[in-house]
């Protein structure tokens, strides 16, 4: 090889080598992928266990469900689920995002620790993610008596007056899901959803115990409707009615989005009954008592007479702060702590 032949040489190798260096050419999306992805392996298979998937092709269908142009490749799937590597594409970590549907980032689910990742899908998802702590090797995580309102955390059919002009003095319901709080967060995560005009809105927040109750401030997750605040009265175990006053906007009016302020309650569900809560959010039917939608969700309120029409009675009240004396919720709350506890 002369000269000018091991120049050009050396050049093209120069050329190729600043080129394969270079992240933003390699692999113009991994700049943008999740910092350290942790336990990438354990969390994809816990994934495909929870859908039922039994091979790396049925967890490939589930990324497509949400995602028809998915970036799962099925042949470098095998080294992710077997830990050796992580996927370097950021869209991906979006799409198990919303394929896990728990409110949570890609990259909050790839960088969190098992233990928050397996809490978040019990919370989410219940029986579907039955047998994940154990699959994960994960001890039971009971709640602990001295953490402050640790018996809070479950999932609640939400009560409320509705707000929009079209459908004046009826009760809208919709679901309420309180979940402990993460490693560093204070209080409890809260998501409101609520279903009108064909559509599912979904507020998200956080709510922190103190010495007058438990409030915070959601914020709908769209953007399109603004912020509530919620003001519960301080609950006590086991928790099976919170009732409180919701400020917000009036999501459903002709014009400007008005504010609002009601009373709100929201009565805790068995476990079986988490789907049927979430299928069947609406405004009930203008004769439609609350009792026939709490017999629908399980809770046996033939043995507590009178227990929903107080209930909706108390709704119906004006929205005052001497009316919201926790005295005055005793009996109430009795009466849902033994609709709950015949469910247990």
């Amino acid at each position: 090889m002369n000269g000018e032949e091991a120049r050009r040489v050396a050049l093209r190798r120069s050329f190729r080598n600043a080129i394969f260096r270079t992240p933003a050419l390699t692999d113009r999306r991994f700049p943008s992928r999740p910092a350290r992805p942790r336990d990438f392996g354990a969390k994809l298979r816990l994934t495909a266990m929870m859908w039922g998937c039994d091979s790396q092709k049925a967890l490939a269908a589930r990324f497509r469900e949400a995602d028809p142009n998915t970036d799962f490749d099925v042949a470098r799937s095998y080294k992710w689920i077997q830990g050796r590597a992580a996927p370097r594409s950021a869209k991906l970590y979006e799409e198990w995002a919303r394929l896990l549907d728990v409110g949570r980032p890609g990259a909050w689910l790839a960088a969190c620790d098992l233990g928050a990742f397996v809490a978040t899908l019990e919370t989410r998802h219940g029986p579907a993610a039955a047998g994940l702590r154990e699959a994960a090797g994960l001890a039971p995580e009971p709640a602990s008596a001295g953490e402050p309102h640790a018996f809070l955390p479950g999932r609640f059919a939400l009560y409320g007056l509705a707000q929009s002009p079209y459908y004046e003095d009826r009760m809208i319901r919709g679901d309420l899901q309180i979940s402990p709080g993460l490693e560093g967060e204070p209080g409890h995560r809260v998501r409101v959803r609520e279903s009108f005009a064909g559509i599912d809105a979904v507020w998200t927040g956080a709510v922190e115990p103190h010495a007058q109750g438990v409030s915070g401030e959601l914020r709908n997750e769209g953007g399109v409707f603004g912020p509530c605040y919620l003001a519960l009265i301080a609950p006590t175990l086991p928790a099976s009615l919170l009732t409180g006053m919701m400020v917000g906007f009036v999501s459903l009016q002709p014009g400007a989005q008005r504010p609002y302020a009601t009373r709100f309650a929201a009565v805790r569900v068995p476990p079986a009954a988490v789907e049927t809560l979430v299928a069947s959010n609406r405004y009930l039917g203008v004769q439609e008592p609350i009792a026939d939608d709490l017999r629908a969700l399980g809770l046996p309120v033939d043995d507590e007479p009178g227990f929903a029409e107080a209930l909706e009675r108390w709704l119906r009240s004006p929205v005052a702060p001497a009316a919201l004396a926790p005295a005055e919720m005793t009996e109430l709350v009795a009466g849902a702590d033994r609709l709950w506890l015949a469910t247990l």
